[in-house]
């Protein structure tokens, strides 16, 4: 737990505790995220585009825990660009092992994938492809 940051409001003072005493880092505000995702490996989130979108131009993949659709959407977009896993967390069926994390967190392809992507992001690549996008639909 020491390479953990928690920013969870919500998040049961038990568990809070024990995450505490095993040494990770529990925030009381929301982290200023241009600040702490330079030095993440990984995102574990539930799939709000907002942070999503923080972490793809950070180039730190992630994995997304998802309880609705549109945080789904989110999360199988983030998966088909090979810069995250997206773990259903509304199927009462599935489980996430730990494992799975340790795996996203060794996972170089993924790392490096999502920097390429956070580069090109950052360069105008999506606005050119928008602005296409946009002229064809036009003619």
């Amino acid at each position: 737990a020491s390479r953990l940051r928690v920013y969870a409001p919500m998040l049961a003072g038990t568990a809070r505790d024990d995450l505490a005493r095993d040494g990770a880092q529990i925030a009381d505000a929301p982290l200023d995220l241009s600040r702490v995702l330079p030095d993440c490996r990984l995102v574990v989130h539930l799939g709000g585009s907002g942070l999503a979108a923080e972490a793809l131009l950070a180039g730190v993949p992630q994995l997304t825990l998802v309880t609705h659709v549109e945080q789904h959407l989110t999360g199988l977009a983030l998966e088909r660009a090979g810069i995250g896993r997206c773990f259903t967390a509304f199927d009462p069926a599935s489980a996430l092992p730990a494992s799975a994390i340790a795996e996203l967190l060794e996972d170089e392809t993924m790392a490096q994938r999502a920097t390429e992507i956070a580069m090109q992001q950052r360069h105008g690549a999506p606005l050119d492809a928008f602005d296409n996008a946009c002229a064809r639909l036009l003619r």
